[in-house]
């Protein structure tokens, strides 16, 4: 038997539903989204908490306002079906701002890493030479005032994004540094095995060579 055609107003109905649910999904990922780009590390959960339920009542006030055909029956039926997709792209959503706070202190993995290998040089150095060496007390000395800006500089980092984001996210956030950091090293350690001292000198003619360039160029600009 061939399918019966559908009604005019059936059709009507069945377009308004996938037209208002793809208006609702549309708008509320631009509203959760434009807060997420607000924040630099995500939101901490009351806050997204907040930025949802603020979505849905837009959401819900915009749906209000479209016309729908079928009348209440059909309405409160496409609203549930409409809510039901909101949830599943709210799971999608706080997942995607679940990483942002994870994300928070991955940029700082460089520098955290470089204050690590300062403290490294100035231990070594107080076991090596310190103890016979003054220009390696005063290495060590340098060495000491570097980490520890560093530490305080990461540590005010840590506490803002505390005061952002909530403790949670700060052992996440720590924890993905770390690895960051482990990433770096494994990098910066392959990049040191294919480096060999005969490459000294011919890097040393590349930087004498391009030193030498810029003047050349400043005659010939002025």
């Amino acid at each position: 038997m061939a399918p019966q055609a559908m009604s005019f107003i059936q059709a009507m109905a069945c377009s308004t539903e996938l037209i208002a649910k793809d208006h609702a999904m549309t708008a509320y990922t631009t509203f959760v989204r434009g807060e997420l780009s607000k924040s630099k590390h995500g939101l901490n959960d009351g806050a997204f908490d907040a930025v949802n339920s603020a979505a849905k009542e837009t959401v819900k006030a915009d749906f209000d306002q479209m016309l729908i055909f079928g009348g209440d029956v059909v309405r409160r039926d496409i609203w549930k079906s409409i809510e039901d997709s909101l949830e599943d792209l709210q799971t999608t959503l706080r997942a995607e701002n679940e990483r942002l706070l994870g994300q928070g202190l991955v940029a700082f993995a460089g520098v955290a890493l470089l204050g690590v290998c300062f403290f490294m040089v100035d231990r070594a150095s107080d076991i090596v030479c310190d103890w016979w060496l003054q220009t390696c007390v005063d290495l060590s000395k340098l060495m000491c005032l570097g980490y520890c800006s560093i530490l305080v500089y990461i540590v005010l980092q840590v506490y803002r994004l505390g005061s952002d984001s909530g403790k949670l996210s700060v052992a996440s956030a720590i924890a993905e540094m770390c690895k960051e950091m482990v990433r770096l090293l494994i990098v910066y350690g392959d990049a040191a095995k294919c480096f060999k001292l005969t490459d000294v000198p011919a890097l040393a003619r590349i930087a004498l060579a391009s030193l030498g360039a810029r003047p050349c160029q400043e005659k010939k600009s002025n």
